[in-house]
């Protein structure tokens, strides 16, 4: 039974073939498959059965393969940007399809953007420029700025690169204010309605239309603009404009009244550069200007005509020791300065001098006796000593000075003692037969971060001064291992060393300078070392009256 009812299948099947009834309608028919249907049939043909030959439907083209497609996009000139969005793949597969391409022998061409890429960027800008890309677009394009640009195409064109000419666009002028509202004017808009469109008052209504006409604007006529009052109790044909007279000229006027350059600045709230600018924009325009003595050389001639020290003090409001340099600088300068037989500043210093030779230093405050103080510099640095006793350092540093050769050593080695990292390691290698400076740079090589301010100190100490900042900048600068933390911590020791160190100096030169009858202003001082006034009063006290 099964094998009639199979048999009636593939008979029923082939008859409607044979018929002409579609695959699709067989299909559905018998409820069978493509490759049932071709069973079928097949059977049909060994059974001696006609079937009847159907035209094939033509063959779907084959899908050209991606990299195919990649490749001759690639060959058209399509930028590599563009594929990879495109075909939504990455750079690196770009790259692979093109490959494998030239392994199909698919020809590829080298892209120009590809090749311009590798030029020097003001070929790459130049080239754009030259093919009419816009400014803004070049600038957002290299992400550079517009005079970045112009420096590119100017140094293309040194190198003989020919740029096209552009016209330069005119900047779109600004509507000012006045201008609409006088357009609103012309236009028939009352008076009132402009005031309250524009929240302007109505001096500055008449103002704008003013302006306007002074610019070549024609002005509608206004009859209330005639009638107009200016202050109360005048008429408007009364009133006189009165022109202001610019500040250079009242300024060289005042210059050329003898008036001081101070007052000048102080009376119309000027600097000294504006006050020159204004002078010299008055000789521009033929006003004539007086030249004025340097203070130094009025100071001479005050000098040399024989007005006393007090007096040229009191005049010129200096002090002595400025007295002296406007002196110096005259010699220099070859002006004549009348010698005098007794110079009253150089008698003064001379005592001082005197008296720190032949007098101990007395300590001026009460309560921090001298002994106090020498104890402490055999542990302390003498700004520190200082501030631990809240003093000025010059009265620290007038102990130092006032210890006899015995009390110096004394102080010196308990400084060291109270090091004792470094004394202990320093008494050590000095029985290896080292010297003390060898010893201390070999300890300085392996020093733990926490002892390196006892071994500034000593070379402090020492007088090792140059060793101070050396030291310092090795384990700041050349020690990759320190953290943020400690290079704050040793950038604070160095200024700290550094303020000990030209305290120091200031004292040494200051005396020597006194010896020699030299006399250095605080104002020098504080340029040459670069220090505050308050700093070296501190340290050499208040000589002068003016500090």
């Amino acid at each position: 039974m099964v094998k009639e009812e199979k048999t009636r299948t593939y008979v029923l099947v082939t008859n409607d073939w044979n018929n002409g009834l579609s695959e699709e309608e067989i299909l559905k028919k018998y409820i069978i498959s493509k490759s049932s249907l071709q069973t079928y049939l097949s059977k049909a043909r060994k059974q001696g059965m006609q079937v009847n030959k159907r035209k094939r439907k033509k063959r779907v083209e084959k899908k050209v393969p991606k990299y195919v497609i990649v490749a001759s996009e690639w060959n058209n000139g399509v930028n590599e940007e563009e594929i990879i969005k495109k075909y939504n793949i990455t750079k690196a597969t770009l790259h692979k399809y093109l490959n494998k391409a030239s392994k199909k022998g698919i020809e590829i061409k080298e892209q120009e953007e590809k090749q311009a890429k590798l030029d020097p960027i003001y070929i790459q800008i130049s080239r754009d420029w030259n093919n009419g890309l816009t400014k803004e677009k070049i600038i957002e394009k290299y992400k550079i700025s517009e005079s970045l640009l112009f420096s590119h195409l100017n140094y293309a064109k040194k190198r003989g690169i020919e740029l096209t000419r552009r016209k330069r666009e005119k900047p779109k002028k600004k509507i000012l204010q006045y201008e609409i509202i006088v357009q609103e004017w012309n236009n028939g808009l009352s008076k009132e309605r402009i005031i309250e469109k524009y929240n302007i008052k109505e001096g500055s209504f008449y103002n704008y239309l003013s302006r306007a006409r002074k610019s070549g604007i024609k002005v509608k006529e206004n009859k209330e603009e005639k009638i107009k009052p200016s202050k109360e109790g005048e008429k408007p044909e009364e009133k006189k404009s009165k022109k202001k007279i610019p500040s250079y000229i009242l300024i060289s006027q005042d210059w050329n009244d003898g008036i001081s350059e101070e007052k000048i600045l102080k009376k119309y709230n000027v600097n000294k550069k504006t006050l020159q600018t204004y002078l010299s924009k008055a000789k521009k325009n033929g006003i004539e200007i007086k030249e004025k003595k340097s203070k130094y050389i009025l100071v001479t001639e005050d000098w040399n005509n024989g007005l006393s020290e007090e007096e040229i003090l009191k005049k010129y409001s200096i002090c002595k020791s400025t007295l002296a340099s406007y002196l110096s600088k005259a010699r220099k300068k070859g002006i004549l300065v009348t010698k005098r037989e007794k110079f009253e500043g150089n008698k003064a210093q001379e005592n001082v001098i005197n008296e720190s030779r032949t007098n101990k230093i007395q300590v001026e405050e009460p309560n921090h006796n001298r002994e106090e103080i020498k104890e402490l510099l055999k542990t302390f640095l003498p700004r520190q000593v200082a501030k631990r006793l809240k003093i000025s350092t010059k009265t620290v540093f007038d102990v130092m000075d006032s210890l006899n050769s015995e009390e110096r050593k004394e102080v010196n080695k308990a400084f060291i003692r109270n090091r004792p990292y470094i004394f202990s390691r320093v008494k050590k290698l000095k029985k290896d037969g080292k010297s003390v400076l060898e010893a201390l740079k070999s300890i300085e090589s392996n020093i733990p971060l926490h002892f390196l301010a006892q071994l500034q100190e000593v070379y402090y100490n020492l007088g090792l001064y140059s060793y101070i900042e050396k030291s310092i900048n090795k384990r700041l600068y050349l020690d990759e291992t320190i953290s943020g933390k400690e290079k704050e911590y040793l950038k604070g020791l160095k200024d700290d060393m550094h303020l000990e160190v030209i305290s120091r100096q200031i004292r040494k030169m200051r005396k020597e300078d006194l010896e020699k009858g030299k006399v250095i202003s605080y104002d020098r001082l504080s340029r040459e070392y670069n220090v505050r006034t308050s700093f070296l009063v501190d340290l050499l006290g208040r000589e002068e009256k003016d500090y």
